[in-house]
């Protein structure tokens, strides 16, 4: 049983840090190849934190930025009725907008069919109705709106930006339709298109239209993750052509730019995230002759990253009021308010009606509408408040995990669970911190969700292997030590294995042995299935008593029980435990002797029963002793011997308990008195032996002290000879002995002084009884 905890804590001991270690720093291998072959597998993660950033820190609305919305509200379509409207309401509204100095008029509207009011699209329904109508030629010879909005675009005063539709799929049978490009684009580098989106067709605003814009782009938004808008492109291409997204053309028209340039990895000479030309770093959109010059980042596709402000009303006006303005209608602007409003502004025209269809869900906000979605990023290309995905993150999440998880595996192997945990907590604490510091004050995006989820795997790995170990070996001394020690006391030791001291080493120990008395005879009058029950009924209750005690015990002897106290584990009051357990022995039998007194039938024991015990403390050698075969752990030593004999004793002094001399020693606290000095068997030193009649409370009552005053007494007359006055002493004594069952001890020294009348001693007899027997 020993050796094999023995074993088990010399080997676990080892490792319980050393195969963590193992297991942790291969965990970091396998977290370190995962990150290099799937640096994006938990991107939806980082995802989910930075629109937590933005909710809980969202960008800050900077007064003054020149983007204005003209929101076709539902205000708008019940005022205005059903959209889409008239294109001749357009065009007026585009009139005025460039009458207060409007920078860029864009609209997030595609004008793809042609008008159904038109007066040519008219005059035909109103021949089919069979009314009479003499005009209809009159009519129907009336300028289309479609012209007309063509007309007022090329003569307005702004400058107007239309928009289509980009689309990857194409019917079998239909043409690829290619949208006018008005921009021209040059790169820093090699050509990145390789990298940026493709699409193969386009849904575009219509040529008698588009011919007086002086500028077209892409209203389509199609990176997006799990249906949440976080960026979008700002380049699509058809082929080998480029076209720019709607906000980015706004920019460049109302900058009055001619070119756009782009970056690619080859011109700013940094890696992108791709093999060959990629873009890195930004889209510039400059004129020298207005002191223009926007440098807008990307990632390698030419996506943009959004940072989203929370909803302010002041970006947005409702569309009739700026259609019905100068019209004396309540509510409508008047041509002040249109010029403080929109004057220098980029205008983005667009609709947020639910019915419309252009509603798209952001960190922000789950109904956003497009047009102010192109609006945020036109607000964030001007003010310059840009999010940034770091071309340095990968290196650092690598670094993280090679570095991080390298020292959080030697912490949590050689610290323990609970420092290593808290270490770990606190590692990702400080990442998460980092990330969450880089995107408040830096806008920078770094992601750590697959650094937290590696740091989580390979501490994950090293405390279970630890925890494994370390209950494995909590099992092995759990199984060796529960039918020997105290619940309380294997816990103990399985907590800490180290309190074990399973060697052979010397120590002071205590020593029981207990036996039960005349068990011949209570073996003659039971069948073999009688005396098993009556010894599981004897020895379970005696053996509770004594691991309540934090008793060890040895072993069972038959009907006899031996154990002994401070090992394995140390127990400073080993002697006043011991004592504590056997007085506790003594009344639990004189218990179950009265339940066997009142009902035979349903005592436990079927039997009056009646035990002695012997007690005694001294070195001992306490280890593992036996064969290769079997083995156990036990004490030896002569103080072992002594208990024996003690034990012996009890029966030929007729009381239940005997402590040697160096017990009551060391349990001074404790009811007991000198009974004599003898030389038992086997053992040539005299030893003073003692009866235990009670514990601390005992030895204060009156009763007790006037019998230990007569002891002292009696002992004196005794060893002095003097036997009429020991006789005398012991008979009052014996009045007082009644009350704690060892009366009978006067009995039997009586008949020693009666033989001692008849065979004097001599004078130099030393007071020392020689034992015949054990």
């Amino acid at each position: 049983m020993a050796d094999n905890v023995q074993r088990i804590k010399l080997l676990v001991g080892r490792s319980k840090k050393l195969i963590p270690l193992a297991l942790g720093l291969v965990s970091v291998v396998i977290a370190l190849v995962a990150f290099m072959n799937f640096p994006n597998a938990s991107k939806d993660y980082g995802n989910i934190l930075f629109d937590e950033y933005q909710r809980f820190k969202p960008r800050e609305y900077v007064e003054g930025v020149p983007v204005r919305v003209i929101d076709i509200d539902e205000d708008s379509v019940e005022v205005l009725g059903q959209f889409p409207w008239p294109r001749t309401d357009f065009a007026d509204m585009t009139m005025k907008l460039g009458q207060v100095g409007a920078a860029a008029v864009v609209y997030d509207v595609v004008f793809a069919e042609p008008d159904r009011t038109s007066p040519g699209n008219i005059a035909p329904l109103l021949l089919k109705s069979g009314l009479p109508f003499e005009s209809y030629d009159l009519v129907a010879g009336l300028p289309d709106h479609d012209e007309i909005l063509g007309q007022k675009f090329a003569e307005t005063q702004t400058n107007v930006v239309t928009g289509y539709f980009l689309s990857k799929f194409l019917k079998e049978g239909d043409e690829a339709v290619i949208p006018p490009s008005y921009s021209s684009f040059v790169f820093a580098g090699l050509s990145p298109i390789d990298q940026v989106d493709s699409y193969v067709s386009s849904s575009r605003t219509l040529p008698v239209i588009d011919a007086g814009a002086q500028g077209s782009g892409f209203v389509s938004v199609s990176s997006i993750d799990g249906g949440v808008i976080r960026k979008a492109p700002l380049l699509g291409r058809i082929g080998d052509d480029i076209f720019p997204s709607l906000s980015l053309e706004a920019l460049r028209v109302a900058m009055q730019a001619q070119t756009v340039q782009i970056k690619s990895s080859s011109g700013s000479g940094e890696l992108g995230s791709g093999g060959g030309a990629t873009l890195v770093s930004m889209i510039r959109i400059a004129n020298p002759d207005l002191g223009a010059d926007f440098r807008i980042p990307t990632n390698g596709q030419g996506e943009f990253l959004v940072h989203y402000t929370e909803e302010v009303p002041e970006r947005r006006v409702p569309a009739w009021k700026v259609i019905k303005a100068g019209t004396g209608t309540p509510g409508a602007l008047s041509f002040a308010e249109m010029q403080e409003l929109f004057a220098g502004h980029i205008i983005l025209v667009g609709p947020s009606a639910p019915g419309l269809q252009d509603l798209r869900s952001t960190p922000m906000n789950p109904f956003e509408a497009g047009v102010v979605i192109h609006a945020q990023m036109l607000e964030q290309m001007i003010s310059g408040q840009f999010l940034v995905n770091p071309y340095w993150q990968q290196t650092v999440v690598g670094s993280i995990i090679l570095v991080g998880g390298i020292l959080l595996t030697v912490m949590l192997s050689f610290l323990g669970a609970i420092r290593g945990g808290l270490i770990m907590v606190l590692s990702l604490a400080g990442l998460f911190y980092f990330s969450w510091w880089q995107y408040s004050e830096n806008q920078i995006l770094f992601d750590p969700t697959f650094a937290a989820a590696s740091l989580i795997f390979i501490s994950g790995v090293t405390i279970l292997s630890s925890f494994y170990l370390t209950e494995s070996e909590k099992a092995e001394i759990r199984g060796a030590f529960d039918h020997y020690l105290s619940p309380d006391m294997v816990d103990k030791i399985t907590d800490d294995p180290s309190l074990l001291q399973l060697g052979g080493v010397e120590k002071d120990i205590t020593i029981l042995f207990a036996d039960v008395r005349s068990f011949s005879k209570i073996s003659e009058k039971l069948t073999p299935q009688e005396l098993i029950t009556f010894l599981n009924n004897f020895l379970t209750p005696m053996t509770e008593i004594l691991m309540e005690s934090q008793s060890t015990i040895d072993k069972y002897i038959g009907d006899a029980i031996m154990s002994f106290w401070n090992a394995p584990l140390d127990d400073p009051d080993h002697a006043a435990n011991a004592c504590r357990g056997s007085i506790q022995m003594i009344a639990t039998l004189r218990e179950m002797n009265k339940q066997f007194s009142d009902d035979p039938e349903t005592a436990p024991l079927p039997v009056e029963t009646a035990i002695g015990i012997g007690l005694n403390s001294g070195p001992c050698s306490v280890g593992n002793m036996g064969s290769t075969q079997r083995f156990a752990y036990s004490v030896l030593g002569d103080a072992v011997n002594l208990s024996s004999r003690l034990e012996g004793l009890t029966k030929q002094y007729k009381v239940h308990i005997i402590i040697g001399s160096s017990t009551a020693e060391a349990a001074p606290d404790f009811a007991h008195m000198e009974m004599d000095q003898l030389r038992v068997v086997g053992r040539e030193a005299p030893e003073r032996i003692f009866v235990l009649v009670g514990d601390e409370q005992v030895k204060q009552t009156d009763n007790f002290k006037k019998l230990e005053q007569l002891q002292l007494e009696y002992l004196k007359a005794y060893r002095g000879q003097q036997w009429d006055d020991a006789e005398a002493i012991a008979n009052e004594a014996r009045f007082y002995a009644e009350a704690y069952h060892i009366a009978g001890y006067y009995d039997v020294m009586q008949a020693r002084i009666d033989n001692y009348r008849e065979n004097p001693p001599g004078d130099d007899w030393d007071g020392v009884y020689a034992a015949t027997s054990k």
